[in-house]
């Protein structure tokens, strides 16, 4: 499970910040299943803060 934090930075369950290689799959994998929450607008400005 992955949850985005209050400074903008997507982390996971161990609260390793995840890289942005990974933060891409999983964006990928929100475009296929757009009820996995994640939404572009969302995943921009988690890059842009």
């Amino acid at each position: 499970m992955y949850k985005l934090e209050k400074n903008g930075k997507w982390s996971n369950l161990d609260q390793q910040i995840i890289k942005k290689e990974e933060f891409n799959l999983l964006l990928s994998e929100s475009f296929k299943n757009p009820s996995f929450g994640i939404t572009p607008k969302r995943s921009a400005n988690s890059f842009n803060s």
